[in-house]
């Protein structure tokens, strides 16, 4: 699919907020980012990293070369301020612990369209130690849509701020990019599920 550039335009705030994310993560210790060659210059594709701190997503939004759109507990759009800002920023709510069809139709129709989507695969944030189970929804939306599914690890971020915590802490943060997988080559959801979660644990150093 090739990007509509009247489709797929970048939110005007976008590259101010992301310039102030890469200045924050360097003055906070630094980031690094790993296998940028295996992102598709264009097309939809759904970005799919392990969750362990409240920082993840504007990490993959500095490290990804393309604009993106988040897929965000509803929760966050309910702050004032933070709740205009990631909206503006095309985010997009979801309702966490229950199907929700509303979420998936906004994922479906942004990859539709040729969009990076960010959704984490785990639901929610894990304890820093080892992946969480995988929600059904990525799976659904991959199904769905056919947009090759691209593994991420990210470590540092558990350190800065884990979940509970109130206050972070200097760490040095790094996203690794794997190979893209294809929904397609998998013939049951059971294996595409497998698929994508081991990618992701094989990205961990």
């Amino acid at each position: 699919m090739t990007e509509h550039p009247k489709s797929l335009r970048t939110p005007l705030l976008y590259p101010f907020i992301h310039f102030l994310v890469r200045v924050f993560f360097t003055l906070m210790g630094g980031y690094r980012v790993e296998g940028r060659e295996n992102i598709p210059a264009e097309g939809p594709v759904i970005i799919a990293p392990n969750h362990v701190s409240m920082v993840d997503p504007p990490l993959i939004a500095i490290a990804f070369p393309r604009t993106i759109k988040i897929m965000a507990k509803i929760e966050l759009f309910k702050v004032p301020i933070l709740g205009p800002l990631i909206s503006h920023l095309a985010a997009f709510p979801v309702h966490r612990g229950q199907p929700d069809r509303a979420a998936l139709r906004r994922a479906i129709e942004y990859l539709d369209e040729g969009w990076p989507v960010l959704i984490f695969p785990e639901g929610t944030r894990g304890d820093g130690a080892g992946l969480g189970a995988l929600e059904k929804g990525v799976l659904l939306i991959a199904n769905k849509t056919g947009a090759p599914i691209m593994p991420a690890y990210i470590s540092g971020t558990f350190h800065m701020l884990p979940r509970g915590a109130k206050r972070m802490r200097r760490s040095r943060v790094k996203v690794r990019f794997g190979p893209p997988l294809d929904p397609k080559s998998y013939g049951k959801s059971e294996e595409l599920g497998a698929a994508i979660m081991g990618s992701i644990a094989a990205l961990k150093e």
